[in-house]
């Protein structure tokens, strides 16, 4: 590191803080992975980062800024990397509908004519729209949203990416680029030009894929319909087909204890969920009418793993209680849509609508029908 004297205006203190910034980054990367499979939105890559101390120093230097703690808003900075234009779209709705930015622009937009190409949107975060219970209190990153003005996340695309990291390498980080002739330099931009209109061409193709994929009808098979009570046994005498009848939770009866143990052994591999989330599928089961038992019987006809593959990476982890919606909406379908589709208070809810119906484009043609 320079052994020149710290910029105007930076804190002492907050270089001799400056180890927890790190962990500020991982609960930034945790809390948008989860918030990408809520939706859900296959990502390639979600990495955050925090800036080095060097780093903020030269920043500080190159920039001239009067209040790097309030004019520096990369400290902790993300980047969620998709697959194509729709699900970047869908990102960033994501991003804007949790929350509160003061940047919300795309860079490239505002470059000369000859230096068009960069393709990736930037948000600057100063903290969560509504409270989701998602950021622990007192730890890393709730500190950072109330020491800094901000943080940084951008979104693009595997193909924006990809254009993005080879010409800041380029032009931007190579000598050779600036020993170049003024004629050098601008067949090398003519030439970034040209590869960006190649990979808007990529990004309209995957598009394209991705839409295809999605509509065609699964592997499943129709399947013959199961009854929600079984059939009698003409081996059995008659007096073993006359038995106490097994008493069945009713929709009011539905409660956390219940749906806490059955989540748990149904989903083992997925997050534990907060009691707020426990809560919400309270509210989704009863909303169906239907007792839990009878429910229990309808999502294991699901074939096993179907609707996690067609809705999500199997990498991508989620909440046992996402979990649950995305099989509730498969087995159930348009019923489920329309009577969930006002579940829940949070905030965050607004947009459930949208969601399952994306979800039920996505799942439709790909789980065999039951009978209700």
């Amino acid at each position: 590191m320079t052994t020149a004297s710290p910029p105007h205006g930076f804190d002492e203190q907050l270089a001799q803080e400056w180890d927890w910034l790190p962990g500020a980054a991982i609960e930034l990367e945790e809390y948008l992975r989860r918030l990408m499979a809520e939706e859900p939105i296959n990502a390639h890559l979600i990495t955050a980062r925090s800036k080095s101390i060097g780093s903020f120093l030269r920043k500080c230097r190159s920039k001239g800024y009067d209040d790097p703690r309030t004019e520096v808003t990369d400290l902790v900075a993300a980047r969620v990397i998709v697959y194509t234009s729709a699900e970047r779209e869908r990102a960033m709705a994501a991003i804007r509908d949790r929350f509160s930015l003061t940047e919300d622009r795309n860079p490239g937009d505002e470059r000369d004519p000859d230096k068009k190409g960069y393709d990736c949107w930037h948000f600057i975060a100063t903290g969560e729209r509504f409270d989701s219970q998602w950021i622990r209190r007192g730890g890393d990153l709730d500190h950072y949203f109330h020491a800094f003005n901000g943080l940084e996340i951008q979104v693009r695309t595997v193909a924006a990416h990809a254009w993005a990291e080879y010409e800041h390498e380029l032009r931007y980080k190579s000598k050779q680029y600036e020993e170049l002739s003024p004629q050098g330099r601008a067949e090398i931009d003519a030439l970034f030009l040209e590869a960006h209109t190649l990979r808007q061409r990529l990004d309209d193709s995957f598009l394209n894929i991705a839409d295809r994929l999605r509509d065609l009808p699964g592997q499943a098979a129709a399947s013959t319909a199961v009854e929600d009570s079984p059939a009698g046994d003409a081996n059995l005498p008659a007096a073993a087909l006359v038995q106490t009848p097994v008493p069945v939770m009713t929709p009011d009866e539905i409660d956390i204890a219940a749906v806490r143990a059955w989540i748990a052994a149904r989903y083992p591999d997925a997050e534990e969920p907060s009691e707020q989330g426990l809560r919400f599928a309270v509210e989704l089961l009863r909303s169906i009418g239907d007792p839990l038992d009878q429910i229990k019987r309808r999502l294991d006809r699901l074939p096993a793993g179907l609707v996690a593959r067609n809705l999500r990476r199997e990498s991508t982890t989620v909440t046992r209680v996402r979990a649950l919606d995305d099989e509730l909406l498969a087995s159930y379908g348009e019923r489920y849509l329309h009577a969930t589709q006002h579940t829940g208070s949070d905030p965050s809810m607004e947009a459930r609508l949208d969601q399952l119906r994306w979800r039920w484009r996505l799942i439709r043609n790909k789980v065999p029908r039951s009978r209700d």
